[in-house]
């Protein structure tokens, strides 16, 4: 289906209908007008190509045993690539490619296709697009193996992740990388491999989004599960190839990310957030100043009795205001002001005079952000890292 989006409304202004499935959403994308799509075309009897076939015994009861039934071109999985106009009618295609193989990635770039399919071996496609109606494969590299995730490494360079497997196609050897040299799209070659022994799944696989790849600084990481779970970095050198570069093991990993800010390396896993160097990856232990939601204040007097063993900060009360049932107290921490609540029954406060803020709800403040440490048990004097 083509939507439009004008001035607040989306309008439904097309659809059409096609053969196959899509691997994920880089099997289709739009360039100068035209929508190119590439699919693994499943037949409707896919799960009928084998079937028992009863015969009997003389003297003797039914026995079933399994004969594969004949199967003609149109039962066989095939792969297909159309190229579409702006009114989704079809201008070019190219169809039954890599048959009884179905598509594991793919990836558009600019005039230039490219999508790998498996079954044994990782034929990796690269197709013309610059004649829409005349899409034509220009190159077809054939390794062991396959990559689940294509993604640009800078110019001419190609990064696949996915799984080596030998070249019966039976064996699962671990997690590969692969770096393909593309600057000849007809003669595409694999420059460098590795394997990662012990690790047989990344998240890439399932989902794109848990890949960090920056190119600019030469460096990508995921999720790697194997004998442990760990997120794993990387960089690439024609000469010296893949190094791994970063390596920590997860505990409680839910959804995992890592992302990078100037020089900083954020590894993001649930609710907790570490910081590393870019450059070598040291632990930042960033000690800030804990701050306060002004809802979860309360303030004393010197000397009064707290009701918890929470965390406190001194401060100057610098306005007393009246609200009902109570004096909401503005008083200054260090140049921020917080507002405490202080009940009417309780000694009363003046300006000028130094009090505690009883913290029970903490946040961590720096220059930039604010990071909020949930249900955190602290004590008078307590650093915080993040």
């Amino acid at each position: 289906r083509k939507i439009a989006y004008d001035k607040g409304s989306l309008d439904a202004v097309g659809q059409t209908k096609i053969d196959g499935v899509l691997n994920d959403s880089f099997s289709i994308d739009e360039y100068n007008g035209y929508l190119r799509i590439a699919a693994t075309v499943i037949p409707s009897d896919y799960n009928n190509r084998i079937m028992p076939v009863p015969y009997v015994e003389e003297g003797g009861s039914d026995v079933i045993v399994e004969d594969e039934v004949a199967v003609d071109n149109a039962s066989i999985e095939t792969n297909a690539l159309y190229v579409l106009d702006e009114n989704l009618e079809m201008t070019g295609s190219i169809q039954n490619l890599a048959k009884e193989e179905t598509i594991h990635s793919a990836r558009f770039m600019g005039d230039i296709g490219y999508f790998v399919t498996f079954k044994q071996i990782d034929p990796l496609f690269s197709v013309d697009l610059s004649d829409p109606s005349n899409p034509k494969i220009i190159g077809e590299l054939k390794i062991p193996g396959f990559s689940d995730y294509l993604h640009p490494y800078g110019d001419g360079k190609l990064l696949g992740i996915g799984l080596s497997v030998d070249e019966e196609g039976m064996t699962t050897e671990g997690v590969k990388l692969s770096m393909f040299d593309i600057s000849d799209p007809a003669n595409v070659k694999e420059m460098d491999t590795y394997t990662l022994e012990n690790v047989y799944s990344t998240e890439v696989s399932y989902d794109y989004k848990a890949a960090l790849v920056s190119a600019e600084k030469n460096l990508f990481g995921f999720m790697a599960y194997g004998d442990s779970i760990e997120y794993k970095m990387f960089t690439y050198d024609e000469a010296e190839g893949f190094k791994e570069v970063f390596s920590k093991d997860i505990v409680n990993y839910g959804n995992v990310r890592g992302l990078y800010i100037g020089e900083t390396f954020y590894l993001v896993a649930g609710n907790t957030v570490e910081s590393f160097t870019l450059k070598g990856f040291e632990k930042i232990e960033r000690a800030q100043k804990a701050i306060v939601r002004p809802e979860f204040l309360e303030l004393a007097k010197k000397g009064e009795l707290k009701r918890y063993m929470s965390a406190s900060e001194k401060g100057i009360v610098e306005d007393v205001i009246f609200s009902g049932s109570r004096l909401d107290v503005v008083v200054n921490i260090n140049g921020i002001k917080v507002t405490a609540e202080r009940s009417l029954e309780k000694d009363p406060v003046s300006v000028g005079e130094e009090v505690d803020i009883i913290i029970y709800r903490l946040y961590v403040f720096d220059e930039k952000e604010t990071y909020l440490l949930e249900n955190k048990e602290t004590q008078e004097g307590d650093v915080f890292y993040i």
